[in-house]
Parts: structure tokens; sequence; C-alpha cells
């Protein structure tokens, strides 16, 4: 197939930041900075209970125990890198499936049937997760720059080389400057 390496560096991008400090959405934190200590009964990224029953805690509490940027880098990374590998999982069985298919076409199904959806997946991990207190605007400047890549090749297919490059390129550098590295696919 194609560039394999685009294919499995691709769905890196949605894992990478933003920095800064603008903007605030709250999301409560354990105190642990482990990543997998996140993770809810529910698959989220909120601890186990967060949100359940009527004795959560009010808005004021949320806002002030929102994750640090160190904690929100070290889940964020540990997202996007589990996400990547998945994918490169993925990709690889997929294309073993469909060695039947020309190489165009078999580029074109791997990332409509792989790597969109995994990339759909991640993205909407990473929004669960919260940018922390003033990072909002910048994480989700990331975010949205992902989103846009991942809509090029789903509404125009990977043949729209020069859309996707610029999308990528603005995802990998809004990843790298907020030190999401796992996330930046450029």
């Amino acid at each position: 197939m194609r560039t394999l390496a685009l294919l499995l560096a691709a769905p890196a991008l949605l894992a990478a930041g933003c920095g800064g400090d603008e903007g605030s959405d709250g999301a409560p934190s354990n105190g642990s900075t482990d990543p997998a200590a996140s993770i809810g009964s529910d698959g989220s990224n909120r601890p186990a209970g967060a949100g359940e029953g009527s004795g959560g805690a009010s808005a004021g509490t949320l806002a002030t125990s929102s994750l640090s940027k160190a904690q929100y880098l070290k889940r964020a990374n540990a997202i996007c890198r589990r996400g990547r590998l998945e994918r490169e999982r993925e990709v690889a069985a997929f294309s073993e499936e469909n060695a039947n298919l020309s190489e165009e076409e078999g580029f074109e199904a791997t990332f409509q049937e792989v790597v969109v959806p995994g990339m759909e997946a991640q993205i909407a991990e990473l929004r669960e997760l919260r940018a922390p207190h003033g990072d909002r605007k910048r994480v989700d400047a990331f975010l949205g720059a992902t989103e846009s890549w991942v809509g090029i090749i789903k509404k125009r297919g990977v043949t729209a080389q020069d859309a996707i490059n610029r999308a990528l390129s603005r995802a990998g550098r809004l990843a790298r400057a907020y030190g999401l590295r796992e996330c930046a696919f450029t």
C-alpha cells in the first residue's frame, strides 16, 4: 500500500496538544498522575463516580479541581500513544485482510475504515479529558485542527492532498506547541 508511514503517523496528530492559558472547563481530578487512574467505571476519563448521583460537587468546586497542565499532558499523551498503537495494529490487520484491493483502493479504504474512526474516537476521548484551567482555547484549537483534517478525509478522500497536508501540519504545530508530542503527526 501507499505511504503506510503516513497512515500510522496521521492518527498521532489528534493526540497532540496546544499550549496556553486561555479558557477553563473545570474537569475534576482524582489527584493521580497515572493516566489509567483517571478512567472511571464508565470508561471515561473521569474518576469513578464523577458526575453520578445527586451529591456531586458544585460548579465552583469543579473549577478549582481541574487538571494541572502537567497532569493533562501526561493523560493526553497517553491517550494519543495508545490510539496510535491501536491504529497501527488495525491498519496492519486491515491491510492484510484487504490485500486484494489496488494500492489506491486500499489506501483510501484504510483511511476511511480504520484511521478516521480511530481518530474520531481519540478526539472524543481527548475532549472528555478537558483542558487545564486557562488552556481551553489552545487545546480546542488543536482538536479543531485535527477534526478538520479528519473531516477533509471523510468528505474528499485521501486525494485532497494539499488540504490534508495543511490541516495535518497545523494540527501538528499546535500539538507540539502545547507539549502533546504523542499527538503531533508532523
